[in-house]
């Protein structure tokens, strides 16, 4: 019936452009990343439970305006997450009173990534957004700190704090922003965060501490069996009619809402890592 949380965005641009969901059975729930070419112009049957990257990209800006943060270098992986990402930054830096975004772009390998970051150095910019996968990301900032960069660096959501310090070291790991497209999993706030710890200390109680990619997996089954529960018919176009259908859905305090596209939330926030390796929502 679906196919929850694929990840990678060369495997799913592929996806879209060769139009292979035209013919699947099925529909996708949360494909991972949100870069904008899995999005626009996106496909019917591929419905997306994080806020986009874009969205994660204005609140970074936005973040480092609040910082007094006036000029913003890219180093980014040769992945469309990255060319992709650099692009929509240029886009949007001018909204938030930016004059220019210039990026380095780099391959995932030691060579590349240290010539990237001495670029960056050399630019002397007062911000840097890595952009690529996860471990592309972590090594960047390792690679940043390494080339003597000392100031602010953000991150998008699918790096995590454990990553980030074993791939670079607490020393360069502290101070670092990442972007989140889903509330603390470790928090006690929401009734979500109840239910979800919940769950898995039922299901997985060696998992601790909770992860926010742990969170996204929960909540993408959820709306699946929500769509599953309003379904009038079988098959992919009925539990894609039921989503667009059900309007706003509450899950505990996260809320997520189909009526007006494949897109459910707009959520982002940021947080740092602290001295101690963890991340401070």
């Amino acid at each position: 019936m679906a196919l929850l949380s694929p990840v990678g965005s060369a495997a799913m641009s592929a996806v879209v452009r060769e139009n292979l969901l035209d013919n699947a059975n099925l529909i996708v729930v949360n494909a991972v990343p949100g870069a904008d070419v899995l999005r626009k112009p996106g496909h019917a049957r591929l419905f997306h439970v994080r806020a986009s990257d874009r969205d994660q990209y204005a609140r970074m800006l936005e973040h480092g305006r609040t910082l007094g943060v006036s000029t913003v270098h890219v180093l980014h992986q040769d992945l469309p997450i990255g060319v992709q990402g650099l692009a929509a930054l240029k886009e949007l830096a001018p909204g938030f009173g930016y004059k220019t975004i210039e990026g380095s772009q780099a391959q995932h390998n030691d060579d590349s990534l240290a010539a990237a970051a001495k670029a960056t150095q050399a630019a002397a910019p007062q911000s840097v957004i890595v952009i690529g996968s996860p471990r592309f990301m972590a090594d960047a900032v390792k690679q940043l700190r390494e080339a003597g960069y000392g100031r602010s660096i953000m991150a998008l959501s699918y790096l995590s704090a454990p990553l980030l310090v074993k791939a670079a070291g607490e020393a360069a790991a502290r101070g670092v922003g990442i972007a989140q497209t889903f509330p603390n999993p470790n928090g006690r706030g929401l009734p979500l965060q109840a239910e979800f710890q919940a769950t898995m200390a039922r299901f997985a109680p060696e998992a601790k501490p909770y992860t926010a990619f742990q969170l996204e997996g929960y909540l993408s089954a959820r709306v699946l069996v929500e769509a599953l529960r309003r379904a009038k018919g079988s098959g992919p176009e009925a539990l894609a009619d039921a989503l667009h259908a059900a309007g706003e859905l509450d899950f505990g305090g996260f809320r997520l809402n189909f009526s007006k596209g494949n897109t459910g939330s707009q959520w982002v926030e940021m947080s740092v890592v602290d001295a101690t390796g963890k991340l401070r929502y």
